[in-house]
């Protein structure tokens, strides 16, 4: 039998190599590139493995010590959360803000910036769970400056020209009485009621300095029973307002009226704003409060001599991302860097912050004096330097401030006034003549009436009886007239009579047949709208009997 001869498998391996020069080395070329195939593949999937796993610990471990971090601020600044998504919202908010103020404060300590910037140091506090348009909501939002004044300053402090000290601080005994005249620092809670903080404190300060005697008095009093004059409660007012409110009621202290950071019912239930002893401790009774004084504005040596008679209660404007955080140093506007966001300034004057200005002084900076003010705030002794904040005060030649001072701090600024002191005009208010032509005293309102030209000072009657007319004047005193929920007096006159009747420089307008006002042909341009009470007046028998 014939020997099979043995398989040619060259044409074998051609095919299975694709390669007619070298059929062995093809096949293993083939082994060769499937292993360093599947050596990169291993290699691959053990780095994306290792990636995985540093990408797990990385997180577990961040968030476990983020989680940790801000669990203890919240114990810290007794914060609570309804949700877990909530909790991690805050605690992103969080580490965003701690992100801000680190990068803030390298810019300042490394000179980056530094004087020419803010030259302020930040710090986290209880705001750091807040976005800064938040914050604007819920703490510079609380007063209100394009809302009309219910009362009517004694008068308005201008610079008397006389020499100013150096410093005034009513925290210590640097001031013309040698006496500490401020209370603790308090805080307003998510309560809009910075102006009830504002107006508590000055009146803190001006009754120790009058009464020597340094009493917390009642913000929640103003809150609850000052609405009639004004005030919103935990949506804003004005502290000429509380001070108006204030003049005619007893003033309750802090501890028998406590803060509740909520709008509640008034506990004073007299009927002139009497407490009894049950409803509250009287700190200031009664009669004793006789006005407020505005300070000349946008004068800077008009505030600064207030301040050498008490704390002065002013307005900010205070939404802007620097005040959030703010630590200590005085706080300026000449911003320069045009990629910094802050660069247009840290403050305008658009006044939403009722606060309390407690004092002036100057510190050297960089080899340079800087004049300063010195404000106390209502958010606690945990935000800023101990609860206060410097802002800067334009010296002598300088002019970086803008004509309403660092913030507005000079755009309304006012005080209250009581009996006996050197302040008090209540003596001499009671001698002048009223009636007359706007701008008007104490007790009286600018009123304009329906269908008449011109205004008068008018006093109010609530009560009934109305002052008596000027000397020599024949038009009769009669509460006459309605506006705003009170009564107001008016001189009645007859028109066309051959008598004047009316004060001098002003003319009997008719409002009804053979019944005329006394008006003056200029007034103010807030006067109250006001309607003749026709009833009241019967005709001519009426105004000369």
């Amino acid at each position: 039998m014939a020997e099979v001869p043995p398989q040619d498998t060259s044409r074998e391996v051609l095919v299975a190599a694709g390669n007619d020069a070298a059929p062995q080395r093809g096949r293993r070329g083939l082994r060769f590139a499937g292993v360093g195939l599947l050596a990169v593949s291993a290699c691959l999937l053990t780095f994306m493995g290792v990636q995985r796993m540093r990408h797990h610990y990385h997180h577990h471990f961040f968030g476990h010590y983020a989680d940790e971090e801000f669990k203890q601020w919240m114990v810290q600044h007794d914060k609570t959360y309804d949700s877990d998504a909530e909790f991690y919202l805050r605690r992103d908010i969080y580490f965003h803000n701690k992100h801000k103020v680190m990068e803030h404060n390298t810019h300042e300590n490394n000179g980056m910036l530094g004087a020419t910037r803010h030259n302020v140091v930040q710090k986290l506090n209880h705001f750091a769970d807040l976005t800064s348009t938040e914050f604007s909501k819920t703490h510079a939002s609380c007063f209100h400056g394009n809302m009309e004044s219910q009362g009517t300053p004694v008068y308005t402090h201008k610079y008397s020209g006389a020499a100013l000290p150096e410093s005034v601080d009513w925290r210590s005994t640097d001031n013309p009485k040698k006496m500490v005249a401020i209370t603790r620092v308090k805080n307003q809670g998510r309560c809009g009621s910075c102006w009830s903080f504002s107006a508590t404190g000055a009146l803190e300060g001006h009754w120790a300095i009058n009464e020597g005697d340094l009493i917390e008095m009642s913000e929640q009093e103003l809150i609850d029973c000052s609405k009639k004059d004004g005030n919103m409660g935990c949506n804003g007012g004005l502290m000429d307002n509380a001070f108006n409110w204030e003049e005619g009621h007893d003033v309750c202290t802090e501890k028998s009226y406590d803060y509740t950071a909520s709008e509640g019912q008034c506990h004073c239930s007299g009927p002139n704003g009497e407490c009894t002893p049950q409803e509250c401790d009287i700190a200031i009774p009664n009669g004793r409060i006789t006005g407020f004084v505005d300070v000349d504005q946008n004068d800077a040596n008009a505030l600064m001599e207030a301040l050498t008679k008490g704390p002065v209660s002013i307005a900010i404007e205070a939404d802007q991302s620097l005040f959030q955080f703010y630590k200590g140093g005085i706080l300026k506007n000449n911003a320069t860097d045009p990629d910094d966001p802050d660069s247009d300034g840290v403050c305008g004057t658009q006044l939403d912050h009722g606060v309390l200005c407690v004092g002036y002084g100057t510190e050297e900076v960089e080899g340079k004096k800087q004049g300063y003010w010195i404000v106390k705030n209502s958010w606690g002794p945990e935000w800023g330097d101990d609860g206060y904040i410097r802002l800067h005060r334009d010296l002598a030649g300088e002019d970086t401030d803008g004509e309403g001072g660092m913030c507005g701090i000079m755009m309304q600024a006012s005080y209250p006034v009581f009996k006996g002191d050197p302040d008090d005009k209540s003596s001499e208010v009671a001698d002048s003549p009223m009636y007359e032509n706007p701008p008007c005293q104490k007790g009286e309102e600018a009123i304009r009436l329906q269908g008449l030209n011109g205004q008068v000072c008018a006093p109010l009657c609530d009560g009934g009886s109305c002052p008596a007319a000027p000397a020599g004047t024949h038009a009769k005193p009669m509460c006459a007239v309605q506006g705003q929920g009170h009564k107001f007096c008016a001189l009645i006159c007859q028109p066309h009579s051959e008598d004047p009747m009316c004060p001098n420089g002003s003319t009997c307008e008719m409002v009804q047949q053979g019944v005329g006002v006394c008006m003056y042909a200029s007034g103010s341009e807030n006067a109250i709208e006001g309607t003749f009470e026709a009833d009241v007046v019967r005709g001519s028998e009426a105004i000369t009997e």
